[in-house]
């Protein structure tokens, strides 16, 4: 069993190297790509998720509707909720959204 272990590690081993080889290539010409399209993503924010039931969706579609929301994005939603919990339990309200006037 432990010889069985050792030649999947190494496989993994290889194969990380490979796959990181050419995810760096994959993400170097994506990174090109995006920046002459003038979709670069700032290397500043990170990704926060979650899975939720569609309603749930469906619902801040229904916020971003509404017309105190105009012109809102989803972002802008989540950030402002995000706040609203931080305040709730008194930690910084960093979910600020930065944009541009051309966004």
């Amino acid at each position: 069993m432990a010889n069985t272990l050792k030649k999947g590690a190494a496989q993994l081993k290889e194969l990380a190297g490979t796959a990181q080889k050419t995810v760096q290539a994959a993400s170097s010409s994506e990174n090109e790509t995006s920046v002459k399209a003038g979709e670069g993503k700032s290397k500043d924010t990170v990704l926060i998720g979650a899975h939720f039931p569609r309603a749930v969706r469906r619902s801040l579609a229904q916020l971003q509707a509404d017309p105190r929301n105009d012109g809102k994005k989803i972002n802008d939603l989540l950030a402002e909720a995000l706040n609203d919990l931080f305040a709730k339990y008194n930690v910084p309200q960093t979910a600020n959204l930065e944009r541009s006037a051309t966004e």
